[in-house]
């Protein structure tokens, strides 16, 4: 088999396995190299409870984003609301 054909199915591996994508992206948020001993330590349950915890972190610190458009544009909305 040729190298490229290695990282295609090893990248198609990766993608379909969401547990280890969220395990990386917690690792990646946190600083963990994934070949310490921290990264060994870190379950799939505890992968997700971080998940969950740095997701509700950041909803608490930017509550008016939550939901908004970011390509709404209130005067424009003004404008074209009193022209009813």
């Amino acid at each position: 088999m040729s190298a490229a054909h290695i990282s295609a199915r090893l990248l198609t591996a990766l993608e379909q396995d969401s547990g280890a994508r969220l395990r990386w992206r917690v690792m990646e948020r946190l600083g963990i190299c994934p070949i310490s001993l921290r990264a060994l330590l870190l379950t799939r349950r505890a992968a997700v409870r971080c998940a969950c915890h740095l997701a509700l972190s950041r909803a608490a610190v930017q509550p008016e984003a939550a939901g908004a458009n970011p390509a709404f544009d209130p005067a424009r909305f003004e404008a074209l609301r009193a022209r009813r």
